[in-house]
């Protein structure tokens, strides 16, 4: 089953230019191709929201792709970029340095790590597919049907601890909207 679900997000270095995502649809509108997006690579859920942006708004970015999350966040706040679509949880190391424009999912959530952001739908009165990075735990197809009930104490054990406080507490986030599906769910 899954343990975790990452909303993606729109993000800008604190102190941008551009202080909502309207703001930066609307530079994006006058200049054509000249604003910068960074992603972690062409095949992301990054790259996806984008070219939704993209069809659905009838602009244009110029994409710059990185090899990893990492080097796209770090290119925000290098200022080779001007804004990155990232995971909700990526940038928590770099939350003080960056501002959150707006999230790709159906409602606001992590208010606390988004900046009460909205979202990007309701924003824009765009329909993007909610695009959520879901991380779970996987074991060998065969397991279920040879050691049953192993199978079945693993997934009670990921049932209960993504509803733990202890877990919630680390994720550092004050009110999770986490994602727990069933094996069946997510396969």
């Amino acid at each position: 089953g899954s343990f975790v679900g990452e909303p993606e997000e729109v993000i800008v270095k604190k102190g941008s230019k551009w202080s909502s995502l309207k703001d930066l649809i609307s530079y994006a509108k006058s200049n054509p191709g000249k604003l910068r997006a960074s992603v972690s690579s062409l095949n992301s859920l990054q790259n996806a929201d984008l070219i939704q942006l993209e069809e659905q708004l009838g602009i244009k970015f110029n994409v710059v792709a990185f090899a990893g999350g990492g080097p796209a966040r770090e290119a925000v706040l290098g200022g080779q970029v001007d804004f990155s679509i990232a995971g909700v949880f990526d940038v928590l190391s770099i939350a003080d340095k960056i501002s959150v424009l707006g999230t790709f999912t159906d409602m606001p959530v992590f208010p606390s790590v988004t900046d009460n952001a909205p979202t990007v739908n309701g924003a824009l009165g765009v329909k993007i597919t909610s695009m959520v990075a879901s991380y779970g735990l996987f074991v060998a197809a065969t397991c279920k049907q040879k050691y049953p009930e192993r199978y079945n104490r693993l997934v009670q054990a990921l049932s209960t601890a993504v509803t733990d406080p202890a877990y919630v507490k680390v994720l550092g986030v004050d009110q999770p909207e986490l994602v727990y599906q069933t094996p069946s769910v997510f396969a």
